[in-house]
């Protein structure tokens, strides 16, 4: 993944060390992420998902369609030593592409951990079935 510093640091500053699970969406004008819009999700504190808050997520890539913003992914928090996507996030990002049109066959699912990295995965939808793969993130001014 290519992304901005400053959206980069945008996204380590705006997750918090607790409570894990804090997210948003990433987008692009171009092939570089210099998009994000951070969620106000919806909090189940006993239990650790994230649940996003759907209807504005929705609102903000409606927004984003006028002004030429591609959808590039989804991300959220983990806590300090879970660097992986759980089986949650793995079936959560089935379901979006399910959602999605044919034409959009890559996505980006970052795990972020916050005050200290973010890790990029890849998803990558072929033949009906999803390829999800550790990414490398390359961060431009």
């Amino acid at each position: 993944m290519i992304i901005k510093e400053s959206v980069y640091k945008q996204i380590l500053s705006f997750c918090p060390l607790v409570p894990p699970e804090t997210g948003g969406i990433i987008g692009s004008s171009s092939t570089i992420v210099d998009t994000v819009a951070f969620d106000n999700c919806n909090k189940i504190l006993e239990s650790a998902i994230y649940v996003p808050n759907v209807e504005r997520l929705n609102y903000i890539l409606s927004e984003w369609q006028k002004n030429n913003i591609l959808f590039c992914g989804l991300f959220h928090s983990h806590i300090k030593g879970q660097e992986t996507l759980s089986k949650d996030d793995i079936e959560y990002i089935k379901t979006i592409f399910s959602c999605l049109p044919l034409t959009i066959t890559e996505l980006y699912f970052p795990i972020v951990i916050p005050k200290s990295r973010i890790i990029s995965y890849k998803a990558i939808s072929q033949n009906h079935s999803i390829k999800i793969m550790c990414d490398t993130i390359d961060l431009v001014p």
